[in-house]
């Protein structure tokens, strides 16, 4: 068919967000926040009320997130339909500051199509996340490089040595590869997990895993 006159195929556009140049402050509640804050947080300074703040001539709840003028204008850049936040007069002193997490997301050398979306998901969302293979995860000092480590929905079969677990009845044959490219995490890898949690680390293990 054809479009009547004056009329054009719809297009989507980013959200225009107020903001005068100061700073702004984002509600906690939705997921879609998290866009924002990743955004500032590698811009400028975020901080967040651990208890309610006055800001702006209105009380904030806990977890409220204050974005200075460097920070929101980033956010601003990675905002979708539907966000909103309000300008403030300026970042409450009785805020904590708050930064980016380091996320390791483990990638196993089996193919795994849980650590793809796994990756897609943390992407969207502004986390950045960096691959962890089984030499890395197994040199150990994991905290110095990362705050959360996530394993996605992998057998422990894999994660342990690398192999899938072989049904009843289930060819036995598994391909030879380069030894650089075989193996799991073995005992060095779960001790340097151990390791990371007990060195604060925070481990989230999805689903198998």
């Amino acid at each position: 068919a054809t479009l009547p006159p004056a009329r054009g195929p719809w297009k989507a556009e980013a959200p225009t967000l107020p903001f005068d140049g100061a700073a702004v402050a984002v509600a906690p509640g939705s997921p879609e926040t998290t866009r924002l804050v990743n955004a500032g947080l590698r811009a400028g300074t975020a901080r967040v009320s651990r208890a309610a703040v006055s800001a702006g001539g209105r009380e904030w709840p806990a977890g409220t997130v204050f974005l200075d003028g460097a920070a929101a204008k980033a956010a601003a850049a990675r905002a979708v339909p539907g966000q909103t936040w309000t300008p403030v007069p300026a970042v409450p002193a009785a805020t904590e500051p708050l930064r980016a997490p380091r996320v390791g997301l483990y990638k196993p050398w089996a193919a795994s199509m849980d650590e793809g979306w796994t990756r897609f998901v943390l992407e969207q969302y502004g986390f950045e996340p960096k691959t962890l293979d089984n030499k890395t995860v197994r040199a150990g000092g994991l905290n110095t490089l990362f705050d959360v480590v996530v394993l996605p929905d992998v057998t422990k079969e894999v994660i342990a040595t690398g192999k899938p677990k072989r049904d009843e009845g289930a060819m036995r044959y598994f391909p030879e590869l380069p030894p650089e490219y075989t193996g799991g995490l073995e005992k060095e890898g779960a001790a340097a997990l151990k390791d990371f949690v007990e060195r604060g680390g925070t481990l989230v293990a999805l689903s198998s895993s």
